[in-house]
């Protein structure tokens, strides 16, 4: 598939296995690589157990806010509404404003509320320190075109 918004290079987006039932989409410009997604098999959300799982976007810095993320994301939808899937979820780390506004913009809901893990981060003395991150979930239902 390929992408342009007309005032970039065309995004060309790739698809590859990522193991049973997941896809790695793999946005690139002119060969290289700007931005990746995974969609994991239903079962990968024990809040979703049915639902593809929208996984791990991530877009070059240079490359943020071109559309990147947008086509990729849009990729990954079409894809799990040609698997026959209803519904697609993802989580966002509850302070990434800029992942909650482009899903928002692209119709997704926040669902549910907000939960939380942890997690032990070295740091440059080898130290462990327990962090604790509060994920948002969200939802956006798929549609087929005579939906």
């Amino acid at each position: 598939m390929v992408w342009s918004d007309g005032a970039m290079d065309p995004v060309e987006i790739s698809r590859q296995e990522a193991g049973p039932g997941c896809a790695l989409l793999t946005a690139r410009v002119l060969g290289a690589v700007v931005g990746s997604v995974v969609l994991a098999a239903p079962g990968e959300s024990s809040d979703w157990p049915l639902a593809p799982v929208l996984r791990d976007l991530a877009v070059e810095p240079l490359w943020r806010r071109r559309g990147i993320g947008t086509a990729l994301v849009a990729a990954a939808e079409s894809l799990a509404a040609e698997q026959g899937a209803e519904l697609l979820v993802l989580e966002v780390d509850a302070g990434n404003g800029a992942a909650a506004r482009l899903y928002a913009a692209l119709g997704w809901l926040p669902v549910g509320e907000p939960s939380g893990y942890s997690y032990a981060s070295l740091n440059e003395d080898g130290v462990a320190t327990l962090v604790q991150v509060e994920r948002q979930s969200w939802a956006k239902a798929l549609m087929d075109d005579a939906g």
